[in-house]
């Protein structure tokens, strides 16, 4: 299932052309969060090899990102979400606010893909051992949630597991422009479809 539709709606008298992006309600675990666990698990000590669209070793049947029992000097189940919360604060830059939570303006411009800074949102529950960053995508206000990534730590033994929630919703930003196939380039389309109609 793909995760949004790419719409296009040509109007006419004036000619104008409206693009955005159907987004549907999905739970992921593929590829792209076995890089960010890859990411995570390299920054200290541990070094195993992280398998995508697993079943959740949770309750849930659903798909994740989970990483094999991990052996590490320095970080461990119990340690772990203190240890993710420095390098937060120290590695990624993010500024913790009075209730605990912390804020990141995350670079994406090397990526490609989004739009120039992504927002988000971090909640660390220790009672739950977890980790939920909120996702708010180009949105500075942080009032849209776009989606979730879920970290999950599970003990005996030491593993991580995550996903993505992402939630439905139509949306039309720079994200959204530079979101489509390579090969598509939507600037080179308006030109045509301007082109014919005269």
């Amino acid at each position: 299932i793909a995760p949004f539709t790419g719409c296009i709606n040509v109007l006419s008298d004036p000619t104008r052309i409206e693009f955005w992006c159907e987004y549907k309600k999905v739970r992921t675990g593929g590829k792209m969060l076995k890089a960010a666990l890859d990411d995570l698990l390299s920054r200290f000590d541990a070094t195993v090899g992280i398998e995508c669209k697993m079943l959740s070793l949770g309750p849930s049947s659903k798909l994740s990102a989970i990483s094999p029992p991990i052996i590490s000097e320095s970080v461990g189940s119990e340690s772990f979400l203190d240890w993710y919360r420095t390098a937060l604060i120290d590695e990624m830059g993010a500024v913790e606010l009075r209730d605990g939570s912390l804020v990141e303006e995350r670079d994406l411009s090397w990526f490609g893909l989004w739009g120039e800074t992504q927002y988000l949102k971090h909640i660390i529950d220790a009672e739950a051992f977890c980790a939920r960053c909120l996702e708010y995508m180009e949105d500075e206000t942080m009032t849209e949630i776009a989606s979730i990534v879920h970290l999950q730590v599970h003990r005996d033994p030491f593993r991580l597991e995550m996903w993505r929630e992402q939630f439905a919703g139509r949306r039309a930003g720079t994200q959204e422009l530079k979101i489509q196939r390579p090969d598509f380039e939507i600037e080179r389309f308006v030109k045509g479809v301007l082109r014919v109609a005269g």
